[in-house]
């Protein structure tokens, strides 16, 4: 009687256990520099908050190629494309020790204005346009006014 019992309660705490485990929450990780968690599931939807690297999301749904995310307090939309299932490590030393095989390890890996400049001068390329490129913003409500200028449908 007290076996039965005991593997009764053994097991009961095994499936508690496991539909614990199932029942949390997705972590997903922004893998792109800079992103914004939209109100809806399209490109030029109002922003509800700005993401960076490494952001920590809370996956609550699924809508074909967008993700329905929590960061902090605010709920919100994000493209499949600017996330991972794995965590973000940003490393500014040359060495990229310390992860583990579950981390997505970005390292600029000694790449730095001078490795750049000898990169230019070998390979002909114009950095000085890419920087330039880099450091064009444009906001929320320039974007809507080029979608609806251009008759552009929210893709999903």
């Amino acid at each position: 009687m007290k076996t039965t019992l005991s593997l009764s309660l053994s097991v009961a705490s095994l499936l508690l256990l496991v539909s614990i485990a199932l029942a949390a929450p997705t972590p997903l990780y922004v893998k792109v520099r800079t992103t914004k968690l939209r109100a809806k599931p399209q490109q030029w939807a109002p922003a509800v908050s700005n993401l960076s690297y490494g952001d920590r999301l809370t996956l609550l749904s699924k809508e074909g190629a967008w993700k329905k995310v929590q960061f902090g307090n605010r709920k919100g939309y994000i493209h499949d494309s600017a996330l991972s299932e794995r965590r973000i490590v940003l490393k500014a030393s040359k060495s990229v020790s310390g992860g583990d095989d579950r981390d997505v390890i970005l390292a600029g890996k000694g790449f730095n204005k001078e490795v750049e400049k000898g990169y230019a001068a070998k390979s002909g390329l114009n950095y000085a346009a890419v920087n330039a490129m880099e450091k064009i913003t444009v906001s929320d409500s320039e974007l809507a006014t080029f979608a609806k200028t251009g008759q552009l449908q929210g893709g999903k």
